[in-house]
């Protein structure tokens, strides 16, 4: 999957994270990278300050991404 919103566009951001959790809950394996505004979601405390429109925080997915042992490539 590939990121390039970042805290501009919270909803966005958190789409690669959790379609990446989605692959590996299917029993596929997946990889993330970053580009762009995308990057700066890994600065400390950057997470927690995110919640897109009907979806779980972005705390939450990244945790899952994080548990999952998903690459994040930057």
């Amino acid at each position: 999957m590939v990121g390039t919103k970042g805290t501009d566009d919270p909803t966005a951001a958190t789409f690669p994270f959790a379609a990446a959790n989605a692959a590996v809950a299917q029993g596929h394996e997946a990889t993330i990278a970053l580009r762009w505004d995308a990057v700066l979601l890994m600065k400390d405390g950057v997470a927690d300050t995110i919640r897109g429109v009907g979806i779980p925080a972005f705390k939450e997915v990244f945790a899952t991404t994080l548990k999952n042992k998903i690459p994040i490539y930057i």
